[in-house]
């Protein structure tokens, strides 16, 4: 994530296009923005709580208990 609140693919993503944002910061809530890939989505599909970040269930992939990724501060 960078400072303006947006998500940006990385050189890894197979599709990536590191200068356009994927995702917006909103509140704890992360929304799909037009360069998404599935398009811009009205309903969050992920939720920040803490250092771990959920799906809800407007994510297409959503699982309680097995969708859940750990923030790390880049070194």
């Amino acid at each position: 994530m960078k400072h303006d609140n947006r998500v940006y693919t990385t050189a890894y993503h197979p599709q990536g296009e590191g200068s356009k944002a994927i995702f917006a910061l909103h509140g704890n809530k992360l929304y799909a923005t037009a360069h998404h890939p599935d398009g811009e989505s009205p309903h969050a599909l992920y939720e920040i709580r803490g250092d771990k970040v959920h799906t809800t269930e407007h994510h297409p992939d959503h699982n309680p208990t097995s969708h859940i990724f750990e923030l790390k501060k880049q070194l």
